[in-house]
């Protein structure tokens, strides 16, 4: 099974990549051009194998099951249980399937809570990694720890799905958060390798967010420094931001709250290419 991306088809199982000319399908069919992300319902090109050649087909990406007649089921199938539901229809095997499920997404969410940066970890609250999220724990942190926005803004969306997250969970995150922000309020300051200071001067508030504070090359909004005080600052960038946004929401921070408005209002004076 092949799956078309950028002008190619792209093997789904097993390695290599082949071109395939289907120009014909897209010609007739432009929506079904290149695409980088495909959301559920969406058409999308697939070479099949038919009688030992390729085929270009039209084909809607989502978990709908083959015996549905209809393109729309009346509960939303890309939940993970409602599929169980609909694919074992007796309740004693949902009943089961659904105490496995329960165990392993316990067992996960317990995981991602004891993965934060916090003191049962080694990591103080005057750390840069406090509060955040990376590739996983590591007592001195390096490059292997990467702690950074991406990361720490998917664990809370999933702690806050599953109803998991303790108050004081939350209120590292909302500090690390503080950080990244570049909040007036934050006495801390991220390791940035071209500063020699040992002085902290507070960096410029925006209402964006830069990445990590400890991984400098995760950082895609670069490094500026300000003429006034010499002192290097990791600038805010767009996709960074957007991340940030959504981790406030997560922790619970209300639409209307000024942190959640300044990022919000940084992207729309922000959408020049060069950020």
């Amino acid at each position: 099974m092949y799956v078309y991306i950028g002008g190619y088809r792209q093997r789904l199982m097993g390695g290599g990549v082949e071109a395939a000319g289907i120009d014909d399908l897209i010609a007739r069919r432009p929506e079904l051009g290149s695409r980088y992300n495909v959301r559920p319902t969406q058409d999308v090109v697939v070479i099949v194998n038919e009688d030992g050649r390729p085929v270009a087909r039209p084909m809607r990406w989502g978990l709908i099951p083959s015996w549905s007649k209809a393109e729309k089921l009346p509960r939303n199938t890309f939940n993970a249980r409602e599929v169980i539901r609909l694919a074992f229809p007796d309740e004693e095997a949902r009943r089961q399937i659904a105490e496995i499920d329960g165990e392993r997404i316990e067992n996960m969410v317990n995981y991602l809570l004891g993965q934060q940066f916090s003191e049962s970890v080694g990591f103080k609250p005057e750390s840069p990694a406090y509060g955040g999220w990376g590739f996983g724990i590591n007592r001195r942190p390096t490059l292997a720890s990467f702690v950074d926005l991406s990361h720490t803004r998917r664990v809370l969306a999933v702690l806050a799905e599953t109803d998991r997250l303790p108050q004081k969970v939350k209120a590292r995150a909302e500090s690390f958060l503080d950080l990244l922000q570049k909040s007036p309020e934050e006495g801390r300051s991220p390791l940035i390798p071209t500063s020699a200071s040992k002085t902290f001067s507070p960096p410029p508030y925006d209402g964006g967010f830069f990445s990590s504070p400890l991984v400098s090359y995760a950082n895609k909004g670069r490094i500026a420094t300000p003429p006034r005080t010499g002192r290097p600052y990791y600038r805010s960038y767009a996709t960074a931001t957007c991340d940030g946004i959504l981790a406030l929401l997560a922790i619970g921070v209300p639409r209307t709250d000024p942190r959640v408005r300044d990022a919000t209002r940084w992207l729309q004076n922000n959408k020049g290419w060069n950020l």
